[in-house]
């Protein structure tokens, strides 16, 4: 569901522990071309030895690291991992395999190249490395593609199948780099200008900028009064990162013509009961475009089909009709009131209760694709 494209037929998404039998098979197919400059091959003999997928979201979460996969006609032939950040010196390395068939088109010189405008761009890093045994020529190739220079060798200094092997130190630095402009996103789109993405660390200013702009249109959301800085938002995409890692919440930020326009997610999902509630706001500037209809869509497909829920649920202030319609609009019934439920802004408020069960719902021609959706969550 949320990727970024390379090509018509190539995206990068995150690596999520969904994907794991994935990897496993892409490692079993490519083992002996891999074994031979990856020391780690060695070591997976069944799917429980990958196990980065289950720290992959943790990783970006608290550290900014992560790794990607790369899908070709929706086959998993590769992964790019951006290592651990070296937030001091501003410093990075990358890491990255391709499937043996899939060499030679230009698939990974791309991928990396989306990877650097992130790094450079977004993370303002300065230095970036790749390091590579000394007879492996692709993986110098791609380094030499994308403009970084050889360093130095290591004598000796990594152990593979065949013994030790002398490793090639290339690097790039921020003001050799020539940044194309691009966004690294993972997205799924909506209706026109509007996507739903993953909600990523870097995104925490823009999301705090349209909460300053519209305090006074969200008062009706309990956690805006202790909103305060950007750290707070950090801290929130962080805890939604972490849940979606664990599979116990689903969050997505809504975007419209480029810019920030709203978030939509869970609560803790039920799983015994297989039931969740979902919340959503927007910024005033972005009402009546459709956008939270789109989105609740969307997420009401995903937890029907993707994780297969039987029941989602809504509380909405009595107070706040824009949002009842989209429940409206969606489908939902009204099955009674909580009377004076929660304190906000100073008074006791009612709460509309909504529900929607799996045979009310109908799935929308182009919804989401089973098994390619993300997630994670907020108040409503």
């Amino acid at each position: 569901m949320f990727k970024y494209e390379l090509t018509q037929h190539t995206d990068l998404r995150l690596v999520e522990p969904r994907h794991t039998a994935e990897i496993y098979a892409a490692v079993e197919r490519n083992r002996a071309h891999l074994r031979q400059w990856l020391s780690w091959v060695d070591g997976v003999s069944g799917i429980d030895g990958i196990t980065m997928p289950r720290r992959n979201l943790h990783d970006l979460a608290e550290h900014g690291h992560f790794t990607v996969g790369i899908w070709q006609h929706g086959q998993l032939v590769g992964m790019l991992a951006v290592h651990a950040i070296d937030a001091r010196n501003r410093a990075t390395s990358l890491g990255y395999w391709l499937d043996a068939q899939a060499q030679g088109q230009g698939i990974m010189t791309r991928a990396c190249r989306a990877l650097l405008d992130h790094l450079f761009g977004a993370l303002q890093l300065h230095r970036v490395e790749i390091r590579a045994a000394a007879g492996n020529q692709r993986s110098q190739a791609v380094a030499r593609r994308l403009g970084f220079r050889h360093d130095g060798t290591l004598r000796q200094s990594e152990w593979l199948t065949g013994g030790p092997v002398d490793q090639m130190i290339f690097s790039l630095l921020c003001d050799e780099w020539h940044d194309t402009g691009a966004h690294l996103a993972f997205a799924h789109p909506l209706t026109g200008e509007a996507e739903l993405c993953l909600l990523l660390p870097h995104y925490a200013e823009a999301i705090f900028a349209l909460v300053e702009r519209n305090r006074r249109h969200l008062q009706y959301l309990g956690w805006i009064d202790g909103t305060r800085s950007s750290n707070d938002i950090g801290s929130y995409i962080r805890h939604a990162l972490q849940r979606m890692a664990d599979g116990s919440e689903v969050h997505w930020g809504i975007w419209c013509g480029g810019d920030f326009a709203g978030i939509i997610g869970t609560h803790p999902i039920q799983w015994r009961d297989r039931r969740a509630e979902f919340g959503y706001w927007l910024g005033e500037e972005f009402q009546g475009k459709g956008l939270a209809t789109a989105a609740g869509r969307a997420m009401a497909e995903y937890c029907f089909s993707v994780l297969n829920l039987n029941r989602l649920e809504l509380r909405i202030r009595t107070d706040n009709p824009r949002s009842r319609a989209v429940a409206d609009r969606l489908g939902f019934t009204q099955e009674g009131i909580l009377r004076q439920a929660v304190q906000s802004t100073g008074k006791m408020v009612d709460y509309a209760c909504y529900g929607l069960l799996r045979a009310e719902w109908e799935t929308p021609a182009g919804a989401v694709e089973n098994g390619q959706g993300a997630g994670a969550v907020l108040e409503s």
